[in-house]
């Protein structure tokens, strides 16, 4: 009963002092009903709250005034309001949000639309002559061809409709044509991927969107929505299939030939990939050490060198070994 009590005084304070700064001590603990002693301990906690590891400039300020014996406080910046946007960096910030729109992905779409809509508000009473030439900006994106397909695969989403579509496999190297119940778009460090049942293996797969070249409804418009499978969970399947790398896994270091371009250019963030004039790539990656990590490295064959580190290199080494001699000549029966 007393920690709830104590809550609400913590809740009561920081208002109380700073709608009247510098009310005094003695009157702020009739207020609450408190002695002197118990509100100066209340108000040494409230002075330690902030960010775990937060600077001098993140933590609550609430203080007494030995000299007057009053109460003063004041909110950290994060608690206050926002600044405002200068006129060139709204300016700035709406051409990039141009640039993210025409998706017609919902709510991104929204989203950006009533962000532009304020931003524009702000923009014109700032700098009518900047407004004016964000208005007359033309943006092109990266690909209008991409935005397109990924609004053909949002509507077959929501409407749970299987679909077809030509797709390039960087494992097979082929482009196909693959069926699909589309369940759900993800976008991972700025990259798009559908999740789906592949209708050829039967089971969810994970097709990145930027190698679909085209995208077909099934054509039967009295075919009933499909069902996702029992037990399927989107959010884990994201956490098996979409790796996140961690600062404190092992730096794996990897050389390229240049006959990996096209594998290299599409499954690395291109700021840890590093070209040579050879042609070949370097690439730098965080990694978990695993039997998986050690089959990954060899799916590309002879095409690629561990650089580093030692262990991976040993064990990349070793697993060759054992593939040579399961795969050497048998003596004749």
């Amino acid at each position: 009963m007393e920690n709830n009590g104590r809550l609400r005084r913590l809740l009561y304070l920081v208002p109380a002092v700073l709608a009247r700064q510098g009310i005094p001590l003695s009157e702020l603990a009739r207020e609450l009903d408190i002695d002197e002693a118990t509100l100066r301990e209340d108000i040494d906690l409230l002075s330690m709250v902030g960010p775990p590891a937060g600077g001098p400039d993140e933590f609550l300020l609430i203080s007494i005034d030995d000299e007057d014996g009053c109460v003063y406080a004041d909110l950290p910046q994060g608690l206050t309001r926002p600044l405002r946007l200068t006129a060139a960096e709204a300016f700035s910030l709406s051409l990039g949000l141009r640039a993210l729109s025409g998706s017609g992905l919902r709510p991104y779409e929204d989203a950006v639309a009533r962000l532009l809509a304020k931003i524009r508000a702000a923009l014109g009473e700032a700098s009518p002559e900047l407004l004016k030439l964000e208005r007359e900006s033309v943006i092109e994106t990266e690909d209008h061809h991409r935005l397109a397909i990924l609004s053909d695969l949002h509507q077959a989403v929501t409407a749970r409709r299987a679909l077809q579509m030509v797709y390039h496999s960087a494992s097979r190297g082929a482009t196909e044509l693959r069926g699909v119940d589309p369940y759900a778009l993800l976008n991972h460090r700025g990259v798009w991927y559908l999740v789906g049942r592949c209708h050829r293996h039967n089971e969810p797969r994970l097709f990145k969107v930027e190698r679909i070249a085209k995208v077909t409804p099934i054509a039967d418009e009295n075919a009933s929505p499909f069902v996702v499978q029992p037990g399927f969970d989107v959010e884990k399947f994201r956490r098996d299939h979409l790796f996140v790398p961690e600062s404190a896994h092992p730096r794996i270091h990897l050389r390229f030939d240049s006959s990996l371009a096209y594998d290299v250019r599409t499954r690395f963030d291109p700021a840890r990939v590093t070209a040579h004039r050879s042609g070949g790539f370097e690439v730098v990656i965080e990694n978990p050490l695993s039997d998986w990590l050690v089959n990954w490295v060899l799916s590309f064959g002879a095409g690629v060198e561990v650089l580093e580190p030692t262990e991976l290199r040993r064990a990349v080494s070793e697993r060759a070994r054992q593939i040579e001699l399961l795969h050497g000549d048998r003596p004749a029966a």
